[in-house]
């Protein structure tokens, strides 16, 4: 009780000292709506992954809030069946090629296939209705090229991954790329490779998860503070302790 107290006055010091514009940065997307502006190539050039490719998840569901769950969930929970899901919902909207429809879209089939076998459907089903409310986009990482470079682009994009996943297939790179050969397409590929390969995700950190989780164990290692002892408050003096000298205000008068 005592810990939910403490954490219940740091949110409400923390949600007084943002400023209203600074409110998503707290709480997540709710706040206010970020606007996105698509990536587009001029004429003749075509968006290419960039490479090394980078994927990140900074956590589960619970970090498409922004953070703003993270105080709620400050003790550690164990990983739930459609977190793996909302980690590769963060890593697609970092995917050059993707949109956030596609991305929607996969996240919510995925989260109904977990929930469809999770053991606590209930609380599967909630975890899963806080997420959609949640979703953030990322913004895509791409570069432009001319459409005669972007195939060889794109060939050496699917050539890292898999010869760090998979050397043994990496025979497989060149028809994936003849069949993948727009941004939609290899956007598309990337992301269904996550699946095959979780490991392209790199799973980070989140500072804000870090704060509150800092916070949590700092509030369960702090003694509770003394009880006042009721009675008459009692005035003795030690044999260590020599009563100050003091100065008699009536020897003058």
């Amino acid at each position: 009780m005592r810990v939910l107290t403490v954490l219940v006055q740091v949110a409400s010091v923390g949600a007084i000292n943002y400023a209203a514009d600074d409110y998503e940065s707290l709480f997540g997307s709710g706040g206010l709506a970020r606007e996105c502006v698509p990536f587009k190539c001029p004429k003749g050039k075509e968006a290419v992954p960039k490479r090394p490719l980078k994927l990140e998840a900074k956590g589960g569901c619970d970090a498409m809030s922004g953070g703003g769950m993270h105080m709620f969930n400050a003790g550690g929970q164990e990983e739930s069946p459609v977190d793996p899901c909302c980690q590769q919902r963060q890593a697609c909207g970092m995917i050059c090629g993707t949109t956030q429809k596609f991305c929607d879209d996969q996240l919510t089939e995925c989260m109904n296939d977990a929930c469809d076998f999770a053991e606590d459907t209930e609380g599967c089903d909630q975890k899963k209705g806080v997420a959609k409310m949640m979703i953030d986009m990322d913004a895509g990482k791409c570069q432009k090229h001319s459409k005669d470079q972007a195939e060889e682009k794109r060939t050496k994009v699917l050539t890292d991954v898999y010869k760090r996943h998979s050397k043994d297939t990496a025979d497989k790179v060149p028809g994936l790329v003849s069949k993948a050969d727009n941004p939609k397409k290899f956007g598309t590929l990337l992301y269904k490779l996550t699946s095959k390969f979780p490991k392209m995700i790199k799973k980070v950190k989140d500072p804000q998860q870090e704060y509150w989780e800092n916070m949590m164990k700092k509030a369960q290692e702090e003694p509770p503070p003394d009880k006042p002892k009721r009675g008459r408050k009692t005035t003795t003096t030690t044999e260590e302790e020599e009563p100050e000298d003091v100065e008699d205000l009536d020897a003058e008068l």
